[in-house]
């Protein structure tokens, strides 16, 4: 090859290179995008300080920054623009198909949210320290529910309810969603669970608390590859539920600790990998695999788990 370069032509070399060079300036390599690209894009970019405003920015490829740390009262915001016919009632089965955008139920004390069919969105709190801040005053609402979205991020958001109740109202729901993260995020305080997902996949929540849930923190059925990483798990009614149609369900660098009743029922395999379990309420730990993990709990089939220590 060396040789047969050495007989080509000043000419012809220079005609080469100009040709390569042309090619080059013409030609974008498919595997290095743009770092905008990269990074996710939305054609929206709106800034929120009130619930009404939070609301009425809910749309598919948006961005929304909520500008501050106070309060922002969703139930307050539904219930004047429901008044004033700028949103509706979720339609039922057999009534049709709901067109992409923001709804609400009645429920026994208030209304509930439902976003519905939007894609690309991100909720972000701009306070660092703080964070932005959803807030619910009827105890049977969800704060956020998400029906049949994807592509969805809540990052360095506070989120639950003025007052806890019992039987319905969650603090985050995703039903039939795909591909959401929550990031740095607190929830709390619900009327039955604290994050609950029906017949989605691939969630991620990562650097997040779940506290102070009447019933279970988390809540799966039907719902596939799930990563909890870096999560506090603590303080809340009952722990952990996954059903027979879950998988690839995971806790990694997670700590649970003052929760009550039941803290594992799971009906398939869960990994927790370098977790820090302390409970002390009499418990079983079925199909629980745990790696690496600092255990301390009342187990009735502690022959099951030899390593784990007794809770105090």
């Amino acid at each position: 090859m060396i040789i047969y370069m050495k007989r080509i032509s000043f000419c012809g070399v220079l005609a080469l290179m100009l040709v390569c060079a042309m090619t080059l300036c013409s030609w974008t390599s498919p595997e290095m995008p743009d770092k905008k690209q990269a990074e996710g894009e939305y054609k929206r970019e709106v800034k929120v300080a009130t619930g009404r405003e939070f609301v009425e920015a809910l749309q598919s490829d948006t961005r929304i920054h909520v500008v501050t740390s106070e309060p922002l009262n969703i139930s307050h915001a539904i219930e004047q623009m429901a008044q004033e016919g700028k949103i509706r009632h979720m339609p039922g089965e057999g009534q049709g198909e709901a067109e992409p955008g923001v709804y609400y139920t009645r429920e026994y004390d208030g209304l509930s949210i439902v976003i519905h069919r939007l894609h690309n969105l991100c909720i972000v709190g701009e306070d660092k320290k703080a964070g932005g801040n959803l807030l619910v005053i009827p105890r049977y609402a969800d704060v956020l529910k998400f029906d049949q979205c994807r592509d969805i991020v809540i990052d360095n958001m506070v989120m639950g309810h003025e007052e806890a109740g019992s039987c319905v109202g969650d603090v985050v729901v995703l039903d039939g969603c795909a591909n959401v993260a929550i990031r740095k995020s607190m929830l709390y305080g619900c009327g039955v669970d604290g994050f609950s997902a029906y017949r989605s996949a691939n969630i991620q929540v990562s650097g997040s608390d779940i506290y102070g849930c009447s019933d279970y923190a988390i809540m799966l059925f039907g719902t596939g590859h799930v990563a909890f990483e870096g999560c506090r798990i603590h303080n809340n009614g009952l722990g952990i539920r996954v059903d027979e149609e879950c998988d690839g369900v995971s806790f990694t660098k997670c700590e649970m600790h003052d929760n009550r009743g039941c803290l594992f029922f799971c009906d398939v395999p869960v990994t927790l990998t370098k977790c820090k379990v302390h409970h002390t309420y009499d418990d079983q730990a079925e199909n629980i695999n745990f790696v690496q993990s600092k255990v301390v709990m009342n187990l009735d089939n502690a022959e099951n788990y030899p390593d784990i220590g007794e809770g105090e």
